[in-house]
């Protein structure tokens, strides 16, 4: 009767050591998977930071510019975007910095295309928000990441 119990005995340790590697294993698993995963938020955060520093440059960029313009001492509320969008494809195109793109405009947008710094580029936007009233925009790209800049 004795053996018998001991042979019990030794089964029941079996098993339980059977659950711990098993508990263990699973612990493993779930520390690789949350690594894992801050790695990712930690890529995507580089990501972010790149895409406002491209933003802030961006807008560096276009207030240098805009100062260094002029436009016509004739220019009203109703016709500052055209000559804005003018006196900047004056400036900037057959530049580098557009690559053969150029400054478009709308009723109430000047678009200075994407200019590269690399693997990350910005966009410049000058947008009639209302009577004598103007707002720049930097919009930064890094990879699939885009922040924007702004001022009244």
């Amino acid at each position: 009767m004795k053996s018998r119990t001991r042979l019990e005995r030794a089964g029941s340790a079996y098993i339980l050591a059977i659950l711990l590697v098993a508990v263990f294993v699973a612990m493993a698993a779930a520390l690789a998977s949350t690594a894992d995963m801050n790695a990712r938020m930690g890529n995507n955060l580089v990501e972010v930071q790149r895409a406002r520093w491209a933003a802030e440059s961006g807008m560096n960029f276009a207030v240098k510019l805009i100062r260094s313009v002029t436009v016509p001492s004739a220019t009203t509320d109703a016709t500052i975007i055209a000559n804005l969008a003018a006196s900047l494809s004056q400036a900037l195109e057959g530049t580098a910095n557009l690559g053969g793109q150029s400054v478009t405009h709308d009723a109430s947008t000047v678009y200075v295309p994407s200019i590269s710094l690399g693997s990350e580029a910005f966009q410049i936007r000058v947008v009639r928000t209302g009577p004598n009233q103007l707002a720049l925009q930097s919009h930064g790209t890094a990879n699939n990441v885009t922040r924007v800049v702004a001022m009244d």
